[in-house]
């Protein structure tokens, strides 16, 4: 049984009996793909009401008579339902779990998803997720000079433009203070990297003008630093957090040694 994601190719979970290690991967590859017919495979589709394609229900072995497809189908309508069900107190709980600064969902409910995607990764090899960890700079400096009030809408506009660009399956979430993470599921580094290059586009033309006690008008730029990691690239499913804030902090290094003046 294969339950999909936000988005076609995404997979949100897999249940397998009596189907080898090897043939799972090549049911998720094909489940992920869309596709619905093979000499291999026989797909039944998962139809809901509100969402039309919820999953698969994939079978191997030779095609059933049709008694046993009518079964089949009617067993699947109740799937469908209470799979609905599900889905309906997932977005509920989404709902509920939003950081009241930002809008952006909160550090226990991406430590739920974050757990979801690192036992997918582990039971299924290539089922990857991504995580890209975002460090907001110059915070302080607009803290110390124009205050905190300047401060949080410097938190609340990097926000705005993170959940503007993301996909839906992505979860934006505030990690504390000044950080962000997206936690993307069923992602690759290359396919995640697509996000990034988002992220760097609308950072360009994100800025505050801002006015010191003086009088004087300052233009202050947004600016993230940024460590993106994915299990695609061989790391494991536990050590992808470690190893994107490594990247991140490597990232804010590099951007501090030329522009010291907005620490």
């Amino acid at each position: 049984m294969i339950i999909l994601g936000e988005r076609p190719e995404m997979i949100d979970m897999a249940e397998f009996l009596g189907v080898d290690s090897n043939l799972q991967q090549e049911v998720i590859q094909a489940a992920s793909l869309g596709r619905t017919h093979d000499t291999q495979f026989q797909f039944y589709p998962l139809i809901g009401v509100k969402r039309e394609a919820l999953g698969q229900l994939v079978l191997t072995g030779n095609n059933p008579a049709e008694d046993a497809k009518s079964i089949i189908r009617l067993f699947l309508d109740q799937v469908a339902s209470f799979m609905e069900n599900k889905i309906l107190m997932r977005e509920l709980e989404r709902m509920a779990s939003t950081d009241g600064l930002t809008g952006a969902f909160n550090r226990s409910y991406f430590d739920r998803e974050l757990e979801k995607s690192i036992a997918n990764a582990k039971k299924f090899k290539h089922l990857h997720y991504a995580l890209i960890v975002l460090d907001l700079n110059g915070l302080k400096r607009v803290n110390d000079v124009f205050g905190h009030t300047r401060g949080d809408a410097m938190i609340v506009k990097s926000a705005e433009m993170l959940l503007s660009i993301g996909r839906k399956s992505d979860v934006v979430s505030r990690f504390g203070g000044d950080e962000f993470v997206i936690l993307c599921p069923s992602t690759s580094l290359e396919q995640s990297k697509v996000l990034l290059t988002r992220i760097r586009e609308n950072e360009e033309a994100l800025n505050m003008r801002l006015r010191h006690p003086n009088g004087k008008v300052e233009d202050i730029p947004i600016h993230f630093s940024i460590g993106i990691a994915s299990t695609s690239e061989g790391i494991d499913p536990d050590e992808i957090m470690s190893k994107a804030d490594e990247r991140m902090y490597l990232d804010k290094h590099e951007y501090y040694e030329t522009r010291e003046r907005y620490r």
